[in-house]
């Protein structure tokens, strides 16, 4: 079976946690104890990851709006240069993160 990609587990990840969010949301899932304790420890063990992406996203949508402006104004050129950084420091946080479940994931 062929490694899977580290967007795509990223993307298995937040499937898993929206998921996750609903069935919380479940007043059949929030009468059962056990299952909701199970979900939750589930949920918390995501939320890193989730963080990481959502600020890695973020990032990217300011870089590229500062990008498109830089021509225009020198301080975007400056913001879109330090998301540039931003951005590989989210990154290799994220693949940290990502090789905390999969140690098999290469770097």
């Amino acid at each position: 079976m062929a490694e899977k990609s580290q967007v795509s587990l990223v993307d298995d990840y937040v499937a898993e946690y929206q998921g996750i969010q609903a069935q919380m949301g479940d007043p059949e899932v929030a009468g059962d104890q056990d299952q909701f304790r199970k979900l939750s420890k589930r949920y918390a063990e995501l939320q890193p990851i989730i963080n990481v992406n959502n600020d890695l996203t973020q990032a990217q949508e300011d870089h590229e709006a500062a990008a498109e402006m830089a021509n225009e104004d020198k301080e975007f050129a400056e913001e879109a240069t330090r998301l540039e950084g931003e951005i590989v420091s989210l990154e290799e946080e994220l693949a940290r993160q990502l090789c905390r479940w999969h140690p098999d994931l290469s770097m």
